[in-house]
């Protein structure tokens, strides 16, 4: 009798895992219907990426946000704020090489502008003659951006920094021409204006 349940047993158990063989999960019927049309499995995929697309972006720029941040607390020392008597310029440090460095000038006066030029190098470069300086004009994809460029020198170590004067350098006759001939131009364009 013992022998007989047993073999009663087997038998229920071999029928369930057949049974459970043929059986199909409503996944595995998905699944099997993707796989026979692939043009419906295109454009569902298609349709998951458009649907992920904001989340993945969200998460991107939170990370982007995240590195930025940590990476500003490192590079903090390429902004440099010079002020006098109220007035303020702020110079960000957009390139930094073994060969120059270019800093960006934000400021409204020339005067202040050109102080706070020799006020980074000495604040940057303490040891470094900088015995002449360039004044050049370069022409961008944003327009013509002024720079006034300084060779400077430590022994053996060259290098050039270029400052951005763009944003207070308004007359560039004013620097090229002698005074006389600046006052002249300037005058004769008085006068052209009042006729």
């Amino acid at each position: 009798m013992l022998t007989a349940c047993a073999v009663e047993a087997e038998d229920c158990m071999t029928n369930c895992i057949v049974l459970l063989t043929y059986m199909d999960t409503k996944y595995d019927k998905i699944v099997e219907f993707l796989l026979n049309n692939w043009f419906v499995a295109v454009f569902v995929l298609i349709c998951v990426i458009l649907i992920a697309i904001p989340q993945i972006r969200d998460g991107l720029k939170m990370l982007y946000d995240m590195l930025r941040i940590i990476f500003k607390r490192i590079r903090n020392n390429d902004v440099y704020v010079y002020e006098r008597e109220g007035e303020k310029a702020t110079m960000v440090r957009i390139l930094k090489s073994k060969k120059c460095d270019v800093i960006k000038i934000d400021t409204t006066s020339h005067d202040l502008g050109i102080q706070s030029e020799y006020a980074w190098l000495k604040t940057y470069y303490p040891k470094f003659k900088h015995p002449i300086q360039y004044l050049s004009s370069i022409q961008t994809e944003q327009g013509e951006k002024m720079f006034d460029m300084f060779p400077i020198s430590n022994g053996k170590i060259s290098k050039e920094i270029y400052f951005d004067i763009s944003s207070f350098f308004e007359e560039p006759l004013a620097c090229l021409m002698e005074e006389n001939e600046y006052i002249t131009h300037k005058i004769k364009e008085l006068y052209r204006l009042k006729e």
